[in-house]
């Protein structure tokens, strides 16, 4: 990857006010070693996003005033800002919002015609894509995109994915076709490296 030892601070288009997050690298980043901050790491976000734009407006804002919980590199703790950031350098050198990338240069490339980031609206008015369902503290489950004021018990207690209007990080939906096809190349690719790997080890021993 080309971008892979090049810091935030060039390569995204929200610049963090602290040099030291700036100078995180988009390799620390796929692999959570940048020292990052994690939005829910005070509690859950209760705001309720009602535009992409609204959204990443906020995403870019907590780029912004980002502050390290470790120094790159020294450590691997979980932090999906960091994939927000690499969305944004997505978009920033493609020219296309993140989520239309994925849509036109991933999705439909690879025959998953169904799947998408979907947006609030879409989840709402397509009866084909499931909804998050949260449990609650008396062991009921409620439809999270019908109920933003609610959120869930496990995991960020009091969180709702919804809330954030698009899909982000995971929240990717798909059809069960399109997953197959997503599986079964991604099992044949593993295939094929380990092909590669076992053929290395015997040229080696044989030479």
């Amino acid at each position: 990857m080309e971008l892979a030892g090049v810091p935030v601070v060039s390569a995204a288009p929200s610049k963090p006010r602290s040099p030291d997050v700036g100078a995180v690298t988009v390799h620390q980043m796929l692999t959570h070693t940048g020292g990052m901050s994690d939005p829910t790491d005070t509690g859950p976000d209760t705001r309720i996003f009602n535009s992409v734009e609204e959204a990443e407006a906020e995403a870019r804002k907590q780029v912004r005033e980002q502050k390290l919980r470790f120094v790159p590199g020294t450590k691997k703790e979980y932090a999906s800002t960091g994939y927000t950031v690499l969305g944004q350098i997505v978009a920033a050198v493609s020219g296309m919002p993140f989520h239309e990338y994925m849509r036109e240069h991933v999705f439909l490339p690879a025959g998953m015609k169904h799947s998408a980031y979907y947006t609030r609206p879409q989840w709402l008015d397509d009866e084909r894509i499931a909804h998050p369902y949260m449990l609650q503290e008396d062991g009921s489950r409620i439809d999270g995109v019908r109920n933003l004021d609610k959120g869930g018990t496990l995991g960020v207690k009091g969180s709702n994915s919804a809330r954030g209007f698009i899909g982000g990080g995971g929240g990717i939906a798909g059809g069960s076709t399109s997953w197959a096809i997503y599986l079964d190349t991604e099992w044949n690719d593993d295939l094929r490296d380990m092909q590669k790997i076992i053929d290395q080890e015997r040229e080696a021993i044989a030479g």
